[in-house]
């Protein structure tokens, strides 16, 4: 192969492999390891500035000297390259912080902020209902952990793809019940019926009599899923109760009822 094409395909590949290696980091890891985070992040703004001030920024030089004479030339390049640094200030000032991917800084933090939005909204005694996922890929003794970090005794685990078999006998019985799906009669919810399930349902039994399906899964980002089941000519009583779907926080039967006008 010609060296002018293997090289830069080379490089090219090596390029691939460092994204794929970094994606394997962050999905086998169990905990958020802040100094190698620190170091690799550290890595990258070092080699993106290099390649900016050596490579980029000389070579936009050169092109505009050339189109517009050597002071206006350098001058539109340190405008250029500055004003892009405050864009990229403007823009992340602007994002609403429930947008913005920095928001949360490690698994720990969403973990801790997570429990401490369920441990001020559920009372001891309450009922909580979790439909699914309530960890991915962590140690069972970790999980069990986050479990009797919750202040309410009486909780009940709908299963998710990413539970593990929580009803075997070798496993710490943390849970009330553990379900894959379940329904509340009508009664308890001012005479709509509950139906609980990881997953989103097109069509669930008592759906033409008023029954609201409840289900996570979906990971939406803020409540637009829900508002357009709700703000259709003909509603459809289907809410996710996901984490990410209601400000990291758990939503009350009340919540709920009062979301569809009920």
């Amino acid at each position: 192969m010609n060296s002018s094409i293997a090289f830069p395909l080379l490089l090219t590949l090596l390029a691939g492999l460092a994204t794929g290696i970094g994606s394997a980091i962050a999905f086998f890891a169990h905990r958020t390891n802040v100094r190698f985070l620190s170091f690799s992040l550290g890595l990258s703004a070092g080699v993106m500035i290099y390649v900016s001030f050596v490579e980029l920024f000389a070579e936009s030089q050169t092109l505009l000297t050339a189109q517009w004479g050597a002071t206006a030339g350098v001058s539109a390049t340190v405008a250029c390259f500055f004003g892009g640094i405050l864009l990229i200030g403007v823009i992340d000032r602007l994002v609403p912080s429930f947008e913005n991917p920095h928001e949360m800084h490690s698994v720990e933090e969403m973990n801790r902020k997570v429990i401490d939005a369920i441990n001020e909204c559920v009372a001891v005694d309450d009922r909580l209902y979790i439909l699914g996922d309530f960890t991915y890929r962590l140690p069972l003794a970790e999980a069990v952990r986050l479990r009797e970090r919750i202040e309410c005794q009486n909780v009940t685990l709908i299963r998710g793809n990413h539970d593990g078999d929580w009803e075997d006998s070798d496993v710490p019985q943390i849970w009330e019940d553990v379900r894959d799906y379940l329904e509340i009669a009508p009664g308890y919810a001012k005479g709509h019926r509950l139906v609980m399930s990881h997953y989103p349902m097109l069509s669930w039994n008592g759906k033409a009599r008023g029954a609201i399906m409840l289900h996570g899964h979906i990971r939406s980002r803020g409540d637009r899923a829900n508002a357009r089941n709700r703000d259709r000519e003909r509603p459809i009583f289907r809410y996710d109760v996901g984490l990410d779907a209601n400000e990291y926080k758990p939503v009350s039967r009340d919540q709920i009822l009062s979301f569809f006008g009920l």
